[in-house]
């Protein structure tokens, strides 16, 4: 059943990151309560698999090569502002090289040829959750994340270069045909934005390069327990500052057309910071919502940096109500600092999104779990670090998880129950088994689409067998 989603990100290529053993994914597929008399439950339901950056060594000096819209450097230059010179900090963007993307991906699959990688290590960790407590109710589902395609020149309002490929502190990977040429120029508006109509043929054929390497690996690693939902855009500022929006309208289309022919639903996502995600963005000279100018992402989950920033509880509903107008999906924030002997007041938080988005069943959720908040607290060989302290986790923290581990499975249950309630009456009982029955034997055309229960086009055993689970509370 393709429930909401109640996501966990993972971040997994750069230096310094959890090499995700099966006992640091764990704790993110199953829940072990402090409370042993409780059984042990499904936790997460979907992963995105993510980072920002790649570790690469240029010139001898290691740097950080961001996956997203690339290593930053800054120089001074000298433009002319209403016919004056002045000095101006210029930002200079070093994009990953296509080896770079190739890293990524070895990231997520292994090396070429390897058996082992952490999306493996996670289909083996579910599978042997199976042998103890049964098969879930859900498919586990995976987002896999892509950077940002740069490939031409994006020039401010004052006519200077934010970024330029031919900087010679500048590397540029998606050469997809070999040419080496740049294509376009794109601008800055006056008042903001980029400018839509542009050529970006150059990075829809780098991005379409990225999912099909994906899907093959992902053919040829024949998971058991996986199901590949989709490909997650890393810039939380805006989509857009770099890459034109037409490359995602043209990514979504592809999206379409691969998932069809793999028999796979791929979805586009992104996730927006608060500001991005509530304020209108300024197109020439109106102002208009970043939805309505690029409509290509399916899944948008808005962040309300509520756990980060200074933001008000008010904010917090603010941006919550928000996106259950706009049928969007939260960011649930717990950063390394959202510990109890870190931070109190910052660990206090996450209860508070929990409580502001209880009854928020039918929403898709992002947790994000910092750097492997869950692992560090179950897994005793992973010591945590913050603030050159070793962080000791407390029985407020354990009973946090504890939680969020029920919060997550009484969503799950709330959604089956009410698709299982087919004849609405607020109970799942007999009469709901009857109608799917009816259905099934073509005594019953009026309950067609509601005793869809799973949603898989089709009325069947599965759909009978899912209202006597939620009868027998076997829904987990």
């Amino acid at each position: 059943m393709l429930h909401p989603m109640n996501v966990a990100t993972i971040y997994t290529a750069e230096k310094g990151r959890l090499p995700w053993t099966t006992a640091q994914l764990r704790p993110y597929v199953v829940h072990s309560y402090q409370d042993t008399t409780k059984p042990d439950t499904w936790f997460f339901d979907t992963f995105l698999l993510i980072d920002f950056y790649i570790r690469r060594n240029v010139n001898n000096s290691s740097i950080n090569v961001a996956a997203s819209s690339g290593y930053r450097k800054w120089i001074i230059e000298t433009i002319q502002v209403e016919g004056e010179e002045q000095e101006r900090e210029r930002e200079v963007v070093k994009p990953a090289l296509q080896s770079d993307w190739l890293n990524l991906i070895d990231s997520y699959f292994g090396n070429s040829g390897s058996n082992d990688s952490i999306l493996k290590r996670l289909d083996d960790c579910i599978g042997q959750v199976i042998q103890e407590i049964g098969q879930p109710s859900f498919k586990h589902r995976v987002i896999l994340s892509f950077p940002d395609p740069i490939s031409c020149y994006v020039i401010d309002r004052h006519g200077y270069r934010i970024f330029d490929p031919t900087d010679p502190h500048s590397y540029r990977w998606n050469d997809v045909d070999g040419t080496n040429d740049m294509r376009f120029i794109r601008y800055h508006n006056q008042n903001g934005g980029l400018d839509l109509a542009t050529d970006c043929s150059d990075c829809s054929n780098a991005l379409k390069w990225f999912v099909d390497e994906c899907i093959s690996r992902w053919n040829s690693a024949q998971f058991q327990h996986l199901e590949l939902a989709g490909f997650h855009a890393v810039d939380e500022n805006a989509p857009g500052r770099y890459v034109a929006f037409d490359t995602y309208h043209s990514l979504q289309a592809y999206l379409q057309t691969v998932g069809e022919n793999n028999n796979m639903d791929l979805k586009l996502s992104v996730s927006l910071y608060h500001k991005r995600y509530k304020n209108l963005w300024i197109y020439n000279g109106s102002s208009q919502r970043y939805k309505d100018l690029c409509h290509a992402f399916s899944r948008v989950f808005a962040q309300p940096n509520y756990a980060t920033n200074s933001y008000g509880y008010d904010g917090l509903m603010e941006i919550i109500n928000l996106a259950t107008t706009e049928g969007d999906g939260v960011v649930v924030e717990m950063t390394n600092k959202c510990i109890y002997s870190v931070n109190a007041n910052l660990f206090s938080r996450v209860e508070e999104y929990l409580d502001a988005l209880q009854g928020k069943d039918d929403m898709n959720l992002l947790f994000y779990t910092a750097n492997g908040n869950l692992a560090y607290a179950y897994d005793p060989a992973t010591p945590m670090v913050v603030n050159s302290q070793v962080v000791v986790f407390q029985s407020e923290d354990y009973a946090l998880y504890d939680l969020m581990a029920q919060f997550v499975r009484s969503r799950r249950q709330a959604y089956v129950h009410s698709r299982a309630d087919i004849n609405q009456d607020g109970v799942v009982d007999i009469a709901d088994a009857q109608i799917v029955l009816n259905v099934m034997l073509g005594l019953d055309t009026e309950h067609a689409t509601s005793a869809d229960i799973n949603g898989d086009g089709i009325v069947d055993i599965n759909d009978f067998n899912i209202v006597q689970k939620v009868m027998l509370g076997d829904i987990d």
